[in-house]
């Protein structure tokens, strides 16, 4: 039996064009920025020391993929890029989401998406 892993994908497609860009996004204009998922993760010089603790302790792989990769792994089993950014579980072939845009969209803060994530994955 395979490990479940967790993915996170975030509302931004990959490359370095796209990484200056919503960086310069998040930081000109955050109120307007799609991803929910990196506002929440990252600040201004890489991803927050909480998060980062959080992805050390979970005691699972965890994936980070772009809205782009995302579509490439799924292929047509990858929904709506629009339902994005999302968090899954994957346990054999099988994702489950376990946090939606509308959720992730409504937390204030960092802590929020751990606790409903350890809750969630029971850690």
């Amino acid at each position: 039996m395979k490990t479940p892993e967790l993915f996170f994908v975030y509302n931004a497609d990959s490359g370095w064009g796209n990484a200056l860009w919503d960086s310069l996004h998040k930081w000109i204009r955050p109120e307007t920025y799609s991803c929910s998922l990196c506002r929440l993760t990252h600040g201004a010089f890489g991803s927050k020391k909480a998060w980062r603790e959080f992805i050390g302790e979970i005691g699972m792989p965890a994936r980070f993929l772009h809205k782009d990769e995302w579509v490439t792994l799924r292929g047509s089993g990858g929904g709506d890029p629009q339902n994005l950014p999302a968090v899954y579980l994957k346990r054999q072939e099988t994702f489950e989401l376990l946090v939606g845009p509308e959720l992730l969209n409504a937390f204030q803060d960092i802590e929020e998406l751990i606790r409903v994530l350890q809750a969630k994955i029971g850690t």
